[in-house]
């Protein structure tokens, strides 16, 4: 989270509190998006700090002020933001930094394949559906303030939640089926 202290010496009070808002309203919709892509945790919020800094130093060359600041803003330089660590990611993977080789022990092999089966079966959801997904169940946000932060109505937000369940079930299930036979 960003240290309110840290934002009120840093820009007017009346700025700061506008920043807070903007931040409370779409980090998750931007860390949503960046783990979507990123498969991160610590990217996402990286990215999700990057977006937001962005932001900052914009207004304090007399751009991005709250009235002027649109979701569609937030989430085109959340894009771009994604686009650059994915980037950066692969120059490294290029140059062997990054071994993709080496396994990953944290989770039992069964557990790291359902956990790689959920994923992908996220991944195969329209964005929309995907999105909800990621705020509600992986990010524990209520309904309602997705409702908020997506500009959708909340039955919209239920609807969508539940198509998605029935989405992932029927993948899952085939999926598992298709691993047992």
């Amino acid at each position: 989270m960003i240290n309110r202290r840290l934002l009120t010496k840093s820009l007017p009070p009346e700025e700061a509190t506008a920043f807070a808002e903007l931040y409370e309203r779409y980090a998750p919709l931007v860390r949503s998006l960046a783990y979507d892509k990123l498969k991160d945790s610590h990217g996402a919020w990286d990215v999700v700090h990057d977006v937001f800094l962005s932001l900052l130093n914009g207004s304090r060359h007399g751009r991005g002020r709250k009235k002027e600041v649109t979701q569609a803003w937030i989430v085109a330089v959340a894009r771009n933001k994604i686009v650059d660590r994915l980037r950066d990611r692969n120059r490294r993977r290029e140059r062997g930094r990054i071994d993709e080789t080496t396994p990953d022990e944290s989770h039992g092999d069964a557990e790291k394949r359902q956990l790689d089966q959920l994923h992908a079966a996220i991944a195969n959801l329209p964005e929309n559906e995907r999105l909800m997904v990621w705020l509600f169940y992986l990010d524990g946000i209520p309904a309602l303030r997705i409702a908020k932060i997506t500009n959708v109505p909340l039955r919209t937000v239920y609807a969508r939640l539940a198509q998605a369940r029935r989405s992932l079930r029927l993948e899952m299930s085939a999926t598992g089926k298709e691993t047992c036979s």
